[in-house]
């Protein structure tokens, strides 16, 4: 750390009778470590929110005003600064020239607490930059002053009456979240900081009135609380703050009650999913779930100023996120310098209309320009399509992202109709640009970006507002990653011949080797070509992939026969299989010079996948299995492979709703695992949010199959496998 940070960490300061680094130590859990979280960027930041309201502690001392002046900011305060009916309005010197309509921001806390030390929050940092005004009434702790105080400044300042919006830490988070519930036409949306949800207090009533109307809420907090109840679903220990550090601080044996009550009711209010008090992700490995103990409809972890946040969106009925809690790695019970920016990040989209009281979304709607084209496709390999775009007279600019577009497609032959992402978006030259689609399969039992064959329609839609565009001829072009693959064929000891693809990495580093197998009831009996048509080996020989994780890939055809309806012929034919691929792969591991202790082993769907797994143990780091058949024999005897698996790390993943390949598969392999001691195993199933949100079609019972498609358009499946080697290789 800088030797000036240190020095203003470590200094005494009157006004909180004690020195920052002690403050924030006393805001930690047993586990928080002062040190480690206040490095140096982190830490600048810290001491820029909360510095100036350490130091100057009444609420009409000049310098404040001339601070915020200097940062552009016009701060006032209203009637005397030491009765509870005063307020201070934080507002954007431009603002002030201008008649637009601005959002507002209002800041509480209880009663008596200077109004200085709201600033801390970090919403005025950021109004100038956002064009927002923020109000901190002197009693944020009565509805009464709170909406006297928003009466008053919407008639002195330029306030959007629809795009009102509440905050509060700690205890005034849960105040923010009562007044929130109390008045849902008035504000737009609630930030709670700190662990505090804020509505367990409230009334069935209010929750139901609220609920007529939803209340977006995003809750900001850390991992280390001095309170500390997340993961929600971990019961914490009670932390006794040392009495030499705060005698009069102890922690609320009810606070994880609050909490999960507030969940709850924030989820009722807002109509998404309910919200089960034994939610268990134990079993998952998304960081942000565990990190709250509950379930999501998307997340993700976002890194700011050297710290992870793990973001969970709960989605409202526009499919947009509603709930957002948001856990700041480490983090005491402060408010962190990155939470004004997430809150506002979240807010900036939303209004409460003035008519219907009903919560809005500012986000452009999607300009249907009616492109469509008849598209057919051989089997010689999948294809994409070439739409050739032009800007038309007046448009200022071209989409600059392939997010920009929505694609959709339904094939007369076979009723699925499949939404999703484009490949890539090129530019041609300024005013022209090139979008590549994948090609979709009329097959239901083929991934959707195979190329099976397809013939139907398939319509583009740009996200960019005002733009328009239009389409030339439609060009077939072989996607370049079938190319790079090679034929081969190995015969093994039983006398088996398996055909393979096989690609080469570029390279002459020794790299890992996936071994991708996959295939059953005759999806890829035909040639061997079909078993790289997929997702997942079209990916993996992409440059994008290789540069991120340079390695071999091997994909082994499946072969006739071997049907468990064949009773133990079949069965035979299986490990036979089985036992002949093993030896493929330790031939391609010569052949191709790979990293002998990064084999990973990708099973896809069904047919003998734990067999060859079990029997090849002594060679993979790492295996994942993908919606795949485990109790493929009616009579269980596949069960005996998996006794070979207790050390063997594998990333089980499944539809929740698989109607071709049921869950239950997967269930029953993890648990057996399990059960066996398996203690480096990552499970999840995808619900139908999920798969709705990647562009599956999941109300045709064939599209809850495609969750592959996740796995395989992510890194975090390959950064798990990736993560693991085998230390007894020579």
């Amino acid at each position: 750390m800088r030797k000036d940070l240190r020095e203003w960490w470590h200094t005494y300061i009157p006004q909180i009778n004690t020195t920052p680094w002690d403050l924030m130590r006393r805001m930690g859990d047993e586990n928080f470590s002062v040190g480690s979280y206040v490095t140096d960027s982190y830490a600048e930041m810290i001491k820029t929110r909360i510095e100036s309201s350490l130091v100057y502690n009444t609420d009409d001392v000049p310098e404040r005003t001339g601070y915020w002046k200097a940062c552009g900011i016009e701060r006032t305060v209203y009637g005397d600064p030491e009765e509870l009916t005063s307020r201070t309005v934080y507002c954007p010197a431009d603002v002030l020239k201008s008649t637009k309509k601005r959002p507002l921001i209002v800041c509480v806390y209880n009663a008596g607490v200077t109004m200085l030390s709201l600033e801390a929050l970090g919403f005025v940092h950021i109004a100038a930059r956002n064009g927002f005004i923020v109000l901190v009434p002197k009693d944020g702790n009565s509805d009464e002053h709170v909406l006297e105080a928003i009466e008053e400044t919407t008639a002195s300042y330029p306030v959007d009456r629809e795009r009102i919006f509440i905050a509060g830490h700690s205890f005034g988070g849960a105040s923010a979240g009562w007044q929130a519930i109390r008045h849902p036409d008035v504000y737009a949306g609630v930030c709670i900081l700190g662990i505090e949800y804020g509505c367990t207090d409230s009334t069935e009533e209010e929750i139901r009135r609220a609920g007529e109307l939803r209340m977006p809420m995003i809750n900001i907090c850390g991992t280390s609380e001095v309170n500390r109840v997340i993961p929600l679903n971990v019961d914490q220990p009670g932390f006794e703050v040392p009495p030499q550090v705060a005698p009069n601080l102890k922690p609320l044996p009810h606070t994880r009650e609050i909490c999960l009550n507030g969940i709850r009711n924030w989820r009722k209010i807002n109509g998404t999913k309910e919200y089960s008090f034994d939610e268990d992700c134990s079993e998952t490995l998304s960081v942000p779930e565990k990190a709250f103990g509950l379930r999501a409809d998307s997340h993700e972890t976002r890194e700011y100023l050297g710290r992870e946040h793990y973001i969970c969106d709960m989605l409202g009925e526009e499919g947009l996120p509603i709930i957002r809690c948001a856990a700041i790695k480490d983090c005491p019970h402060t408010v962190s310098p990155t939470a004004a920016d997430l809150a506002w990040e979240f807010f900036k989209d939303i209004r409460r209309d003035a008519v219907s009281k009903k919560i809005r979304y500012d986000l452009p709607a999607p300009v249907w320009d009616g492109i469509s084209a008849v598209i057919e496709y051989d089997r010689l390999g999948p294809k994409y399509t070439s739409f050739r775009i032009h800007l038309k007279d007046g448009a200022s600019r071209l989409p600059v992202d392939a997010d920009d577009f929505t694609i959709s497609g339904f094939s007369d032959m076979a009723p699925v109709r499949h939404q999703f992402k484009p490949l890539k978006l090129t530019a041609v030259h300024e005013n022209e640009l090139c979008l590549m689609v994948p090609a979709v399969s009329s097959d239901p039992y083929a991934p959707v970006y195979g190329g099976r064959g397809y013939r139907g329609e398939m319509r583009v839609s740009c996200r960019v507002p005002g733009y328009a565009f239009t389409a030339s001829d439609i060009s077939e072009t072989t996607l370049p990653q079938v190319r790079r693959y090679l034929n081969g064929e190995y015969t093994g000891s039983s006398g088996l011949t398996i055909p393979y693809c096989y690609y080469q990495a570029k390279t002459q580093e020794k790299v890992p080797l996936i071994v991708y197998a996959t295939g059953c009831f005759g999806d890829n009996n035909e040639d061997n070509n079909e078993q790289i048509l997929g997702p997942g080996p079209l990916r993996m020989a992409s440059e994008e992939f290789q540069s991120i994780f340079p390695c071999h890939v091997m994909a082994p055809w499946y072969p006739l026969g071997g049907h468990p309806a064949q009773g133990e012929e079949g069965q035979r034919q299986l490990e036979d299989y089985s036992r002949n691929l093993t030896e493929l792969v330790e031939h391609t591991i010569r052949t191709l010079d790979a990293d002998a202790s990064r084999i990973y082993f990708i099973g896809n769907g069904g047919g003998a996948l734990y067999q060859s797994l079990s029997l090849g143990v002594h060679i993979y780091a790492a295996a994942a299995m993908i919606t795949t058949i485990f109790d493929f024999f009616e009579d269980g005897s596949e069960m005996k492979y998996l006794d070979n698996l207790t050390e063997m790390p594998i990333y089980i993943t499944h539809a929740a709703s698989d109607f071709p390949c049921p869950v239950k598969r997967s269930r029953l392999s993890f648990s057996r695992l399990k059960e066996l001691g398996n203690q480096n195993l990552y499970y999840h199933e995808y619900s139908d949010l999920e798969l709705e949100k990647f562009g599956i079609d999941v109300r045709n019972e064939v599209g809850t199959h495609y969750s592959a498609l996740l796995d395989y358009a992510g890194n975090d499946m390959f950064r798990w496998l990736f993560s693991f080697r085998r230390t007894d290789t020579v």
